[in-house]
């Protein structure tokens, strides 16, 4: 028999509506726990009951109640979690969360500002830095608590077809939180200057399908999934660990300039330094002969080990 408090949040509406029900037809405290424990196999305990009652409390979900409908913020919230965004459980403390940690405040902000408008805060989730010594770097998170938001994600991560009517509502917002979280602009300046995006890197690659079909009905962009990184593969060295990849890794990349551009203009990344960086190899591609492309691209930005920067940075 399980109790209230880990069952997910469908579950935990249907049985508060009935207990309202209930107490609307004169059932005591005792009889409505007689009913629920009959109707849904879950059990109420006095103390809650009594809480629920007596303490004038919304029944259920609190400040943090929110409504699964589509909206542009819950859109770019569930591209965001299908990348850098995680769910937060700490079964001691029965602390439930979303949270976001990234080298962009303006990322962590922005997702910030969303959930905080899905869970309708007056202020926005609090963003705070500390610094990775692991990655030298100062690095943002934020965290907004919410057993409904918790439960509601986590069931769409384990059934893929459930986040569909979310994002197709408002594509442009769920790509474009998934290229914040896993996407970057393509750049290659060596004997020949080229510009593309890679949308995301995943290894679920359902989604990546899914996303190309995003991309092509709603803004006639053609992409492309690739095989990026294969099961077994020497992938990467952390703290002078040699890391082994455990499954394959795929991209979603837009190759041809128009198609870039098209991104760029009607999409883009809500990230300032991608944004501006892809602005600026479009920029270079479409106005310089070939000739000139790459020193001028290098005139301004220079390449590290993962990415080209801008020399100030």
């Amino acid at each position: 028999m399980e109790t209230f408090s880990v069952v997910d949040s469908q579950l935990q509406a249907s049985i508060v509506k009935r207990v309202i029900c209930l107490s609307w037809q004169g059932f005591g405290y005792k009889k409505i726990i007689k009913q629920i424990k009959k109707e849904f196999s879950v059990n109420l305990s006095l103390g809650l009951l009594s809480y629920w009652f007596n303490h004038d409390v919304n029944l259920y979900g609190g400040q943090n109640h929110f409504d699964s409908k589509p909206t542009k913020e819950l859109a770019y919230i569930l591209g965001v979690i299908f990348g850098d965004g995680n769910l937060f459980f700490h079964k001691c403390k029965g602390d439930y969360a979303i949270r976001l940690e990234a080298t962009d405040k303006d990322f962590v902000e922005h997702f910030s500002s969303c959930v905080s408008k899905v869970l309708n805060k007056e202020k926005n989730y609090a963003v705070n830095s500390y610094k990775r010594k692991s990655m030298d770097s100062i690095m943002y998170s934020t965290k907004a608590r919410s057993k409904e938001i918790y439960y509601f994600i986590k069931d769409i991560k384990e059934d893929f077809e459930k986040v569909k009517p979310f994002a197709k509502a408002h594509p442009k917002e769920f790509i474009q939180g998934l290229a914040d979280s896993e996407g970057c602009p393509n750049i290659s300046a060596r004997a020949n200057f080229s510009v593309g995006v890679c949308v995301a890197s995943s290894m679920n690659v359902q989604l990546l399908a899914f996303v190309s079909l995003l991309l092509n009905n709603y803004f006639k962009m053609t992409s492309k999934v690739r095989l990026s990184k294969r099961k077994g593969m020497a992938d990467s060295i952390i703290n002078g660990r040699l890391i082994i990849r455990k499954n394959d890794l795929f991209t979603l990349d837009i190759s041809s300039f128009a198609m870039t551009k098209k991104f760029a203009q009607e999409i883009g990344f809500n990230i300032g330094r991608k944004q501006v960086k892809l602005i600026d190899a479009c920029f270079i591609f479409e106005n310089l002969v070939p000739s000139e492309r790459v020193n001028k691209w290098k005139s301004k930005y220079v390449k590290t080990p993962h990415q080209w920067v801008t020399k100030d940075e």
